[in-house]
């Protein structure tokens, strides 16, 4: 029964949209605001590819590129590119623990990547991450990814230091524009329907919905997050097959299907999860605790909640952290 219910949440997604909004190549390049250029990289020079452009002068860089996964930016649908965006915010709000090494100005630099915040105003969603030189708190590369559409971009801004705040704002100024100049670019994707209120238009992104002080009380210290999409985390060790898992989360938010509205199939749903092995649990609308295998052969602990229509699976090392898990995850969505 929970197989067939988890196939049920795999195959009802949110329908795509049926057409890109930028169906067609167009030169990234063009969209840039050539004055804007010139100030922040004044006398730069300029490699300009169409989907790759970089200005750069010694001591200074302002780069931009698409940064669609896979295929083609035109291959994808808005519904897609939102989905790889949610991906890369995911991705970006855990802070770097260990330094990589980026090509930056023409140099091979050891920078930490800092938590992602979100910048309102960029398109239809945008976030900014700092970069610091690794053993000082410099700023020295700013990075903004933002999507219009099917399109995602990320624009790169570095220079010298002290300048965090000039380099942050020159690399939201260069995407603004650059949103804008899509947006007129192309008409808007039709609105998407209306959300009940007290519903959830798409599920929370599981990698941020604990803070790291939870997370540390969760798994082990060596563990780390992996995501395969924005909607699912799970927390592990080194090397160590899947089932080993410390703890993993994954939520479902239905909006449509044949029980009707979301929240009578989010209910119809959860339903699947109830037997004579569950243990109900006084958490959101309802909430169930059980053991994934069989009796002979339990598997780990798992909490199940439904709150109006989102659906959260919690599966953690014991019995305890996966209802401590769940309350925290609870009281984070109120």
């Amino acid at each position: 029964m929970r197989l067939m219910i988890a196939l049920m949440l795999w195959l009802s997604p949110l329908p795509p949209g049926a057409q890109p909004r930028f169906p067609a190549p167009l030169d990234l390049c063009a969209m840039v605001d050539a004055d804007l250029v010139k100030r922040l990289v004044p006398g730069g020079g300029s490699r300009l590819e169409g989907r790759h452009c970089v200005w750069t002068k010694p001591g200074s860089e302002l780069g931009v590129r698409w940064i669609n996964d896979d295929g083609e930016p035109w291959d994808y649908t808005s519904a897609q590119a939102h989905e790889e965006y949610r991906r890369s915010l995911a991705r970006n709000l855990r802070p770097d623990t260990s330094p990589r090494s980026l090509w930056v100005n023409g140099d091979l630099r050891d920078l930490l990547g800092g938590r992602a915040r979100v910048v309102r105003g960029v398109g239809d969603e945008g976030h900014l991450l700092d970069h610091v030189a690794a053993g000082t708190e410099r700023v020295e590369l700013v990075k903004v990814v933002f999507r219009v559409g099917n399109l995602l971009v990320e624009v790169e801004h570095f220079g010298p230091a002290p300048g965090a705040r000039r380099l942050r704002q020159g690399a939201v100024a260069v995407a603004r524009r650059m949103a804008d100049a899509l947006v007129r670019a192309s008409p808007a994707d039709p609105a998407a329907a209306p959300v009940a209120p007290g519903t959830y238009a798409e599920p929370p992104i599981a990698c941020a919905v604990l803070s790291p002080a939870q997370v540390r009380q969760l798994v082990e210290p060596s563990a780390y997050a992996r995501t395969g999409n924005s909607a699912t985390c799970s927390w592990e060790e080194p090397n160590e097959s899947s089932d080993r898992r410390q703890l993993r989360l994954e939520f479902w938010a239905p909006r449509r299907g044949p029980a009707g509205d979301g929240v009578a199939q989010a209910k119809e749903m959860f339903a699947g999860w109830r037997d004579d092995d569950t243990r109900a649990l006084d958490l959101a609308d309802e909430a169930l605790a059980f053991r994934e295998g069989t009796p002979q052969v339990p598997g780990p602990p798992v909490v199940v909640f439904r709150k109006a229509n989102l659906l959260g699976y919690v599966r953690a090392g014991d019995e305890a952290k996966a209802e401590r898990a769940a309350r925290w995850i609870v009281e984070a969505l109120s």
